[in-house]
């Protein structure tokens, strides 16, 4: 690519090539079952859309960032579930 960034991880790549191009990333946040409540949530981006930048755990992304994200997730993921 012409910037030089790669569209997916090499695992991505894989499991599209393998099971096919819908592939879900998952996250969730909570202390767990034993604990307290847990929110999980799966997105779906096109397969010719390019990974946002930035996205992994919710809890390695600052807040301010966590928000920019989520926005640009509801823009361009085919699907969002929460």
């Amino acid at each position: 690519m012409a910037d030089g960034r790669k569209r997916w991880s090499g695992i991505e790549r894989q499991l599209r090539a393998t099971h096919g191009p819908m592939l879900a990333g998952v996250d969730e946040v909570g202390r767990g079952p034993l604990a307290g409540p847990v929110v999980a949530c799966a997105v779906i981006m096109p397969a010719d859309k390019r990974a946002i930048a930035g996205v992994d755990d919710s809890k390695r992304v600052a807040e301010p960032d966590r928000v920019r994200l989520a926005r640009n997730l509801e823009t361009h993921a085919f699907s969002t579930r929460t």
